[in-house]
């Protein structure tokens, strides 16, 4: 028994084990798509993005590697590398993660139709997702204009995440006389309030002059044209 050819072990496997041995997640690490994963391997994947969190975030993306994930969970590389080829494919992973948990929060907003209260609810959303993962979208944002970009890494794909919806609810808002109207439309506002958005929590983290109640109000004075029950 000891001298069976490999080769033959590894068919009798594949014959006793052939279901389990199609489910595990062999076609997204080809393919960079979980495409219907063993529900065992797809926590393992969620533990190793959510880990990557910590050493790119402190560390940088060129300074981080595989091991510093793989030391963290206490892991092999081997099990890594079943989940991701590379370190590249694990950051695409983490940027699919936050646009995911982008999503979420308009999904939280369906059933809410006050113009502002919407806005609130997004700009309070956006803080959080700043203070948490701002490090990691700065990684991001450098990695989607660097020499070895790539369409599946774009920072553009958050900002669209983010703007296409607050777009739809500025013109809305602009048709009912609730904001001034632009010459470039809802589409520059959304820029602008972002842009200012974004400098607001920049400005919490440094500094903490004010509170995220007295930038919100601020925003919001600066769009609405009267209060929304006046």
């Amino acid at each position: 028994e000891r001298n069976i050819p490999v080769a033959a072990v590894r068919q009798e496997v594949q014959l006793r084990f052939g279901e389990y041995w199609k489910s595990t997640p062999t076609s997204f690490v080809v393919d960079g798509v979980d495409s219907k994963p063993h529900p065992r391997g797809r926590k393992q994947r969620q533990r190793i993005i959510e880990a990557a969190m910590e050493p790119f975030s402190s560390q940088g993306y060129h300074r981080t590697n595989v091991s510093h994930v793989t030391g963290t969970l206490h892991i092999s590389k081997e099990t890594f590398y079943l989940h991701f080829k590379n370190k590249h494919d694990l950051l695409v992973a983490v940027f699919d993660y936050l646009v995911e948990n982008l999503t979420q929060l308009e999904q939280e907003i369906t059933g809410v139709s006050d113009f502002v209260v919407r806005a609130r609810k997004r700009a309070e959303a956006f803080v959080t997702f700043y203070r948490k993962y701002h490090k990691i979208f700065d990684i991001i944002r450098a990695e989607s204009i660097g020499p070895e970009r790539g369409s599946e890494l774009s920072v553009q794909a958050i900002y669209r995440k983010i703007l296409d919806p607050v777009i739809k609810d500025l013109a809305k808002a602009q048709e009912e006389g609730l904001i001034r109207k632009t010459s470039g439309g809802p589409e520059l506002l959304s820029y602008m309030a972002l842009g200012a958005l974004e400098f607001m929590c920049y400005h919490l983290l440094v500094e903490g002059k004010y509170s995220s109640d007295e930038l919100f109000d601020a925003l919001n004075s600066a769009l609405l044209v009267a209060p929304a029950n006046g």
